[in-house]
This record gives structure tokens, sequence and C-alpha cells, in this order.
């Protein structure tokens, strides 16, 4: 049996080169090399620790902290003291009846927030929805949120 091009062997591996010979003659072997690109991809992870998940981190979010808002969304943020930013969300069941609408917004944030982790450093946000976005396509909503992130870091570097 030789080796299946669809599928990818492990890391370290030993890889069968050519397939099985019929006559018993010697197999060329290589070993192969570990993929170094998932190290990459685990940067813009989102892990457990990049979560708000103390009530008292959200209501020092919500009193002492800094708000920006637009159509869509409102965030609240605040300094953490810690060197990357966490995320939390409020989505409430007031405004989205149905669960697959508030999962597929908090699927939108999540995936907002960890592709712009880097720019946002030290903070703690608070992610609250407005009324009737559940309306809106998938890309308005990205688009609404990438707007946030770059006014919120704009308006942390003027202060």
């Amino acid at each position: 049996m030789g080796f299946v091009p669809e599928c990818e062997p492990k890391a370290g591996a030993l890889l069968l080169i050519g397939g099985v010979p019929r006559d018993g003659s010697v197999l060329l072997l290589k070993r192969t090399q570990p993929r170094r690109f998932f190290a990459s991809m685990k940067q813009f992870g989102f892990a457990r620790l990049m979560r708000l998940a103390d009530p008292d981190d959200f209501k020092q979010a919500f009193t002492a902290g800094g708000r920006v808002s637009n159509k869509a969304f409102t965030v609240l943020y605040r300094s953490n003291s810690l060197e990357y930013p966490r995320l939390g969300m409020a989505i409430p069941r007031k405004h989205f009846s149905r669960a697959v609408d508030r999962n597929r917004i908090k699927r939108l944030v999540r995936e907002s927030f960890r592709q712009r982790q880097r720019v946002l450093g030290g903070r703690d946000l608070v992610v609250l929805s407005k009324p009737g976005i559940n309306r809106r396509s998938n890309s308005e909503l990205l688009s609404c949120l990438e707007r946030q992130w770059m006014r919120l870091v704009k308006q942390c570097s003027d202060s």
C-alpha cells in the first residue's frame, strides 16, 4: 500500500516514497518535516484566557471604561494589566429570540476579535449588540466591527 496523496502524514512520521515494490527490494523512506505554520496560526487563536468570564471584570468594564458606539454595536473597554486583550459579549435574548441568531452574532464578533487582537492591545472589551442587526448580512456586520476596532484603537491612542 502506497502513500495516499490526500492524507497528510503526521510530523516526524516515516513517509513511503513511490509505493510498495513487488520484487522485495529496499523501500525508500523519508522522514517528514514538522509543520511550522501551526505555530503561526495559534497566535491568532481565541484561547479561554482571552475571554472575560468573571462578572467583576464585566462590571468594571461597564462602570470604569470608555465607550465606542455605532449603529450595530457598542464596545465598552478598559485597560487591563495583561499584555493581551480579553473579550466579553452581551448579546441579549430580548433582541434575538432565536438562539441561531445570537450564535451567529457571537461567531462574527469572535472572528473579528480574533483577527484584530494584536492591534487591540491590553484591554478588556465588552461588545453589546443593538436590536435589529440580525437582518444585516455577515459582511456588513464584520465591516461595522472593523470600524469599531479602528475607532477604539484611535481613541485609546489619542488619550
